[in-house]
């Protein structure tokens, strides 16, 4: 039987490198080719390398593997002789994926095997090679190379790339006509640079995940309150892939306090610094060290007072990404100025009564209001991100409860807020929440950009201008609304911010549509006549 296993897979490898491949195979190996950066003959050498042929051709039969993780990265080519098993639950109805052990940093050669449905395959590689000492001991050399391979991500370590194949519906059956609707990819990548797999992720949640759960049916849909538990899950997505892009920019954008000068040692206590004081070239030194960071601490001081350039179509959520990151900014750099090092440096020049030392107070001073600021600010509009979800994850008729919750958290942030509750600020936010509602409305009448408005039927069309138009209308009451509550209340201040300057846009948008809504009107009356037949009087009435 094993030998018939063998020639199957050798007569493959034959064919494949006549370029007589099965395309269904052809399309699996030209992608991870893509994804991989290597060429496709390489892709080839890795997959027959590691047997793996039977594994992508069972991954392709219906009621079998539902999902392959291929990892390209560095590994230790080193010999492994134990065997990692992972065995399938028998009960279960659709089978795991063939996940291989983990490439070994070990002193023995690999040797790995695939669960399979009902029973766990032989070993397809299992050799050793050592070299004996004369005191009888093995050793062996451990190299590294690229490798191909399948394998856990739970337990295999990502260094490279990682490619998921999943199965739309692991029941169906593959073919040349469906494989590319049938078998999905998504990648990952990782590398020197944490900002590499951070970015990855991010782009995978916002572009795969986040509009694959919006928009297609799954098991949340026949739970109790699906609604409810897919827009929690949504809403999840979107923040954690928020969070992943300001951490992504602050890796980027962070500034690291410069590191000591030769001839100037850290200071680590008072007799240290005491020291110092009778050596000049140390003080000079010390001192020129404390001048550079703070030429660096107000390049970011200036960079962050500056008026903030964004673009026209600004939404919430880049609001609240812009206050976590100017909080992470200034929150690292304050515990960058709270280090040991610093500290010894100013005790040495607060010993020798150094001028600089004035300078580095008015700094520290400027950082830690802005930090201050910067984290009371991320607290209200973290407050208010939950209601501005519904904007970018419903469409007009579906932000249309969650309109007047958006006000009243913003009359709490007028109200209670130490530093957001000035008109600017507040202008600026409702500002970008009128451009989102926009957008939304642009995508909710062209069909996510994919129809315009002559393609579709002007039925569809006219209920869909007619639910923004109530969105705006229901925006504009919300927020008469909460300014008549806040004039009612004494001691409160009312809203002072200018209503043309935040509801102008939509306004202006809203006529548009009531001219096309106008427009449609006019076809609709003229279409009998280009239509059919008119008799002159039937013309003069229509004049």
């Amino acid at each position: 039987m094993w030998e018939k296993l063998q020639k199957r897979r050798e007569e493959q490898e034959r064919r494949a490198r006549r370029g007589d491949t099965d395309p269904r195979y052809e399309y699996i190996f030209q992608v991870l080719a893509a994804c991989t950066g290597i060429a496709r003959h390489q892709v080839m050498d890795h997959v027959f390398e590691e047997n793996l042929l039977e594994e992508i051709s069972k991954f392709l039969m219906p009621g079998q593997y539902n999902n392959m993780i291929w990892f390209y990265q560095e590994c230790d080519d080193s010999l492994d002789d134990n065997v990692i098993q992972e065995e399938d639950d028998p009960e279960s109805k659709v089978p795991s994926s063939p996940l291989l052990s983990q490439p070994s940093s070990g002193p023995s050669r690999r040797s790995s095997t695939v669960s399979g449905p009902t029973e766990l395959h032989h070993s397809r590689r299992n050799s050793t090679a050592t070299e004996h000492t004369d005191d009888g001991e093995a050793e062996q050399e451990i190299s590294r190379r690229m490798r191909l391979f399948v394998g856990n991500p739970r337990t295999v370590p990502l260094t490279g790339v990682c490619v998921c194949m999943t199965r739309t519906n692991p029941q169906r059956s593959v073919t040349e006509e469906n494989v590319h609707r049938e078998v999905n990819f998504m990648m990952v990548k990782a590398g020197d640079d944490p900002t590499v797999l951070i970015r990855s992720v991010q782009r995978l949640l916002s572009r795969v995940f986040v509009p694959a759960v919006r928009v297609n049916p799954s098991d949340l849909d026949t739970w109790p309150g699906s609604v409810s538990a897919r827009d929690h899950l949504l809403a999840g997505l979107r923040s954690f892939a928020s969070c992943l892009h300001v951490s992504e920019s602050i890796m980027e954008e962070r500034v690291v306090l410069a590191s000591s000068d030769e001839g100037a040692e850290e200071v680590r206590g008072l007799t240290e610094a005491q020291a110092v004081l009778t050596q000049p070239d140390q003080m000079l030194a010390i001192e020129r060290r404390v001048l550079t960071w703070i030429k660096q601490i107000e390049s970011v001081l200036i960079e962050m007072e500056q008026l903030r350039q964004e673009t026209d179509d600004a939404g919430p959520q880049d609001e609240l990404e812009y206050w976590k990151r100017r909080m992470a900014k200034f929150k690292f750099l304050s515990k960058q100025m709270e280090s040991s090092q610093v500290r010894g440096a100013l005790l040495v020049l607060q010993l020798a009564r150094s001028k600089v030392l004035k300078t580095w107070k008015d700094m520290d001073t400027r950082v830690t209001h802005n930090l201050a600021e910067a984290k009371d600010n991320v607290k209200f509009v973290y407050a208010i991100e939950e209601y501005c979800h519904p904007l970018y994850l419903h469409d007009p008729p579906g932000m249309t409860p969650y309109i007047m919750m958006l006000f009243n958290t913003v009359r709490m942030i007028h109200s209670i807020s130490r530093y957001y509750n000035t008109s600017d600020k507040l202008s600026a936010l409702l500002i970008k929440i009128t451009n989102q509602m926009i957008r939304a409305c642009q995508v909710y009448i062209s069909c996510q950009g994919q129809e315009t408005i002559w393609s579709q039927a002007r039925s569809e069309v006219r209920v869909k201008i007619q639910h923004c138009l109530k969105l705006n209308a229901t925006y504009r009451s919300a927020y008469q609304k909460t300014k008549e509550k806040l004039e009612a209340m004494p001691g409160e201040r009312p809203f002072s911010f200018s209503e043309q300057y935040v509801f102008g846009k939509f306004e202006a948008f809203c006529c548009r549509l009531n001219n096309i809504t106008g427009l449609f009107d006019d076809i609709d009356k003229f279409s009998g006549f280009f239509e059919g037949r008119a008799e002159c009087e039937n013309f003069e009435s229509l004049l």
